[in-house]
């Protein structure tokens, strides 16, 4: 079974951003893990001052109502959650891969905002995120399969798509699909694809029925 002990989710508290952070909840539930929420502004004025101290009083309000309809009030207590607000943010991606290796976490879950149809490659920042991340990135994104229960809040997880190249970050891809497959008893389909000679096609496609799970995605030279 694969250890999660501390989750981040990025949100800009938008209802796009809550998505992914229903998706964050339930695997924080599940795997009893530390979520910390992470919000990232141009701005600096979410810090405030008061008698020479700075404080994020507000914002934590803000983070607050984005969790509760996925937890209800009375649940809210129940999960160990931790709210992480950076400012004079120009790369949100860079930080995001910052905070997940300052935080140690072990799953990041975040929101991909999809291009137009014709495009292949997932949005720059989770592409950014998703290549160089020190640990696996779910990807959620618009018009997907649920397998979070959208009022329930519970893990319906039935079949897992395992793409593997026989390369060494396709065995721990492997490894993570088999254990998620063995934890909600659901069926494995492993896919191996023979690209055209000479053609190389993007790493990521944002075309997936489903949240995607990028694991073992930083080379050796990262």
């Amino acid at each position: 079974m694969i250890k999660v002990s501390r989750i981040l989710c990025p949100t800009d508290l938008s209802s796009e951003s809550d998505e992914a952070l229903r998706y964050a909840v339930a695997l924080a539930r599940a795997y009893g893990a530390q979520l910390f929420l992470l919000h990232c502004s141009e701005e600096e004025s979410l810090v405030e001052e008061k008698d020479g101290r700075k404080f994020q009083s507000p914002m934590n309000r803000l983070f607050t109502s984005s969790l509760a309809p996925h937890l209800g009030l009375a649940a809210m207590n129940e999960l160990d959650w931790h709210g992480l607000i950076r400012t004079t943010v120009h790369n949100v991606g860079e930080v995001i891969v910052r905070e997940a290796v300052v935080q140690h976490v072990d799953l990041i879950v975040m929101r991909s905002r999809r291009r137009p149809r014709a495009a292949v490659l997932l949005g720059s920042t989770a592409e950014t995120v998703c290549r160089n991340a020190p640990c696996p990135v779910l990807v959620t994104h618009p018009r997907e399969r649920e397998w979070v229960g959208m009022s329930s809040g519970e893990i319906d997880l039935n079949r897992v798509l395992i793409a593997h190249d026989f390369s060494k970050d396709s065995e721990t891809a492997l490894h993570y699909g088999l254990s998620l497959a063995q934890e909600y008893q659901a069926e494995v389909h492993l896919l191996h694809v023979l690209p055209d000679a000479g053609r190389e096609e993007p790493e990521l496609a944002c075309e997936a029925p489903c949240p995607v799970l990028v694991a073992g995605s930083r080379t050796e030279n990262d």
